[in-house]
């Protein structure tokens, strides 16, 4: 590969390192931000900050397979952001870590190394137990509140969507494209102890 690709690959990478960074804090700070200053209403909350004047708001909910619960956790008092909320911004924040970390190797000029793969086998490995989340983490979260005696009424929900779907099939191509990468990175090494 030559310097002025790697040059050109490692200023790309250093903009899309800064992107990722400020989408993961727009993203995780709106967030943190709803759950403490925020206003219910259904499965959406709104929190409005007022400074100098100026009034900043964040809106933040629960959308796909989980409105429905959200819905129902909101009618029996309960803060669906905080319940339901917190298992996606972590797989989030996974994802923003990970792809932060890959483009930190880039902008280093590591282009095909094993910790290239490994980032990118996170990334996917991170979709696809996204997608068990999502199916688990509701039905654990009623059972909890139902044993636990705080509400009788919560109805048990297994539901997977299009978001689900999705993810699993980024999770796999992602994970299936660190294969490749591997199995490439493997026959390179070979070619090299060969000649």
């Amino acid at each position: 590969m030559s310097d002025n690709a790697i040059s050109s690959i490692k200023r790309v990478s250093k903009f899309v390192r800064l992107l990722i960074l400020f989408i993961a804090i727009i993203h995780i700070g709106g967030f943190i931000l709803t759950m403490i200053f925020a206003e219910q209403s259904t499965s959406f909350h709104q929190a409005e900050i007022i400074h100098n004047d100026a009034t900043y708001s964040a809106t933040a909910g629960i959308t796909g397979t989980n409105k429905e619960l959200a819905e129902l956790l909101e009618g029996e008092n309960f803060n669906s952001m905080a319940i339901l909320g917190i298992a996606d911004i972590v797989m989030y924040s996974l994802i923003y870590f990970f792809l932060f970390q890959l483009f930190s190797l880039y902008q280093q000029g590591k282009i095909f190394t094993k910790s290239n793969i490994n980032c990118i086998k996170n990334i996917g490995r991170c979709l696809l137990f996204w997608v068990l989340i999502s199916l688990i983490y509701p039905v654990l979260v009623v059972l909890f509140i139902r044993f636990t005696g705080l509400s009788e009424t919560l109805p048990l929900q297994l539901a997977i969507g299009s978001t689900e779907l999705i993810h699993f099939l980024c999770g796999a191509i992602i994970t299936v494209i660190a294969w490749i990468m591997s199995e490439a990175q493997k026959l390179h090494q070979e070619q090299e102890l060969v000649i």
